[in-house]
């Protein structure tokens, strides 16, 4: 495994797991020359028309805001010499969310109030936590006006753009969408490797453990996605992310080479993630977590309350906390309550505890008694989750 977890990492080092480094790449064939793309820089982005072109055909004279023009050239080089190339961008759909451009509004999804994702290949609005779906609106619910405004790009506009400027190019697509269909991840995956298409563009499920050798161009469209999300695991999956797509360039007898976009340029999961340079990130981490008392240093136990009555769901949760600290356990953090990411899921409302301690055994059980005895009255539910990847 190239990018173990931290946790792994640390328990290695402890002798609770063997660790064997391997310390050069399949076939000794050397690493792919990696170049950050600063994209808030506006000489990296290209105001040509050939670069931006409006859903009916009509050219725009603006910056390009999906490919920088030393990746968009690098393409049309790396086709030119039938050469295979690889474009990651972990956010499916055709863009982000839609808001209305007279009064503002924000489509999002009644169930949990996450933005809904624009897919065009169905002209749907889909959300991609609970799977609510509804039709494209013509009009906005709230003005009625029909000016609404796609914001933001997934898999979907990248193939898109790269069908309207590389119309020889034979471009597929591989995202949980595209591979509910059976069987459509491995044939997609064995064509391309048969040389039927010559870009394949996808998200996180295209990045680990393939081996293409005529792919000698890989281009991470926008690496920061990953390091917004409310996750102490946030810079982890970021670095692990950049450095497998990374690693899928010039894995042959010939040169590699990658692009790295990113609006983060300094970050150093981004960085370190562009060198391959896992015992650095793994340095660096380890001490922000310690700081922040996160795993591996503590374990970490999140609670969930849920309920129709949003009152009543934080005057659980605040009960829930005093119960615990009633029992006077040692090294025990509690943060919370307060409300998740996701504050309101399947019309009830949420609040949130966070757990942390060194030994949780005891506390386990101590907490699953409890929510055994108090979940579903007053109408609200308790769930825990133990060592969350999302918290």
């Amino acid at each position: 495994m190239a990018t173990p977890s931290l946790e792994t990492k640390a328990r290695a080092g402890k002798g609770v797991y063997g660790y064997a480094a391997l310390l050069n790449r399949v076939n000794s064939s050397p690493l792919p020359k990696t170049e950050i793309i600063d994209l808030s820089e506006p000489k990296s982005m290209s105001y040509s028309p050939h670069y931006s072109i409006r859903d009916d055909g009509e050219p725009i004279t603006r910056p390009n805001t999906l490919f920088s023009k030393v990746l968009f050239d690098k393409i049309g080089e790396k086709l030119a010499k039938k050469e295979q190339i690889i474009l990651l961008i972990n956010r499916r759909g055709y863009s982000s969310y839609l808001t209305c451009g007279h009064c503002g509004h924000i489509f999002v999804c009644p169930s949990c109030h996450g933005n809904l994702t624009y897919h065009k290949e169905d002209e749907m609005l889909k959300c991609h936590r609970c799977g609510y779906v509804e039709l494209y609106p013509e009009t906005c619910p709230e003005c009625g006006q029909d000016k609404i405004k796609r914001v933001g790009f997934g898999t979907e506009r990248i193939v898109k753009v790269l069908n309207e400027q590389f119309k020889e190019a034979r471009v597929a697509r591989l995202d949980s969408d595209v591979t509910k269909v059976r069987n459509n991840l491995t044939k997609t995956l064995s064509a391309f490797r048969e040389g039927k298409y010559d870009i394949l563009v996808g998200t996180q499920m295209i990045a680990k453990g393939h081996d293409f050798p005529n792919v000698t161009l890989v281009g991470v469209v926008l690496a920061d996605i990953g390091l917004s999300l409310p996750s102490y695991r946030a810079a982890e999956t970021t670095f692990e992310l950049i450095t497998q797509a990374v690693g899928r360039s010039g894995r042959a007898d010939k040169e590699g080479i990658a692009y790295i976009q990113t609006y983060n340029p300094t970050h150093y999961a981004i960085t370190l993630g562009a060198k391959q340079d896992y015992e650095s990130f793994y340095l660096k981490e380890m001490q922000n977590r310690h700081i922040a008392k996160a795993p591996p240093y503590l374990f970490q136990i999140a609670m969930y309350f849920s309920g129709k009555d949003e009152e009543r769901t934080i005057l659980a949760s605040m009960e829930f906390k005093q119960e615990i600290l009633k029992k006077g356990f040692k090294d025990l953090i509690i943060l919370g309550p307060i409300a998740p990411f996701y504050e309101y899921v399947g019309e009830k409302h949420r609040r949130f505890l966070l757990l942390k301690c060194k030994k949780p055994t005891e506390i386990k059980e101590h907490i699953a008694s409890l929510a055994l005895l108090l979940s579903g009255k007053g109408g609200i539910d308790i769930t825990f989750d133990v060592d969350p990847l999302d918290c």
